[in-house]
C-alpha cells in the first residue's frame, strides 16, 4: 500500500490599516542608551571584583531618553514598540473564554512595526506631543526618589496588522484590538499593571481599510 499524501494548504494572510486614538495618556520609559552603558559598566565591574560608580542625568536627559525615536525621510518622529501593541491584544484573548485562545492570537494576529536607524525595534509611530513627567517611585532600599519620563496627553496611531483570515475573521481582529486597548493598554501604569494609562480605542470615524501586503 502506497504511502498517504498529505497535502496541506498555505495559510491566507491579510493585513488592516487600523487608526487607533489614545484614551488615556501614554507614559514612554525607553531603555536609553544612558541605562545600557550604566549596565555595560556594572557588568565589567562585577567582573573585575570592583564596586561600579553610579553617574547621575539631569530631568532633560532622563525623559529624552524615555522616549522611542524614528528616524524619516521628512524627518524625525515618535513611536512605540509594536510587540506593546502585540503583547496588549494577545492578552485580549483572556476577556473571550475558551474560544479565543492567546497562543492563537500570538502566532496568528501580528504587529507590523517599522525599524528605522533610530532604534533598533519595530515601532509603531505615535502621533503627538510628548511632555515630561515626574513621579516618585521606591527604591531597591526602602526610600523613594524622583524620576522623569515622557507622556503623550493626547496621541493617535495607525497600526498595521497582518492576521490568518481563515482562522480569524475581521471582526473578531478588531474586537481583539478595541479590548486590549481598553482593558490592557501600553507603557507604564497601564490597566495590566494596575494603572489607568495607556488606553485606546479603534478611531472608526477614519474608518479600517486593508492594505497590500
Amino acid at each position: 500500500m502506497a504511502d498517504q499524501v498529505i497535502r496541506i494548504d498555505t495559510p491566507e494572510w491579510a493585513v488592516l490599516s487600523v487608526p487607533i486614538k489614545g484614551t488615556a495618556p501614554l507614559i514612554c520609559n525607553n531603555f536609553s542608551e544612558f541605562a545600557k552603558s550604566q549596565l555595560r559598566e556594572s557588568n565589567a565591574a562585577k567582573k573585575g571584583g570592583q564596586k561600579a560608580v553610579k553617574a547621575a542625568q539631569t530631568p532633560e536627559e532622563q525623559y529624552q531618553g524615555a522616549l522611542y525615536r524614528m528616524f524619516f525621510d521628512d524627518g524625525e518622529g515618535y513611536g512605540f514598540p509594536a510587540a506593546g501593541f502585540q503583547e496588549s491584544t494577545k492578552s485580549a484573548a483572556r476577556f473571550y473564554g475558551n474560544n479565543v485562545t492567546m497562543v492563537a492570537v500570538g502566532q496568528m494576529v501580528m504587529m507590523l512595526g517599522t525599524v528605522t536607524k533610530a532604534d533598533p525595534l519595530p515601532l509603531i509611530r505615535v502621533h503627538g506631543q510628548p511632555e515630561m513627567r515626574e513621579d516618585r517611585i521606591g527604591t531597591s532600599t526602602g526610600g523613594s526618589q524622583l524620576t522623569y519620563r515622557a507622556i503623550f496627553p493626547e496621541w493617535t496611531a495607525d497600526l498595521r496588522v497582518r492576521y490568518v483570515t481563515t482562522k480569524f475573521h475581521r471582526d473578531t481582529v478588531l474586537s481583539l484590538i478595541d479590548a486590549g486597548g481598553t482593558g490592557v493598554g501600553v507603557g507604564c501604569w497601564r490597566p495590566e499593571n494596575g494603572g489607568h494609562f495607556g488606553t485606546y480605542g479603534i478611531d472608526r470615524e477614519l474608518g479600517v481599510a486593508e492594505v497590500p501586503l
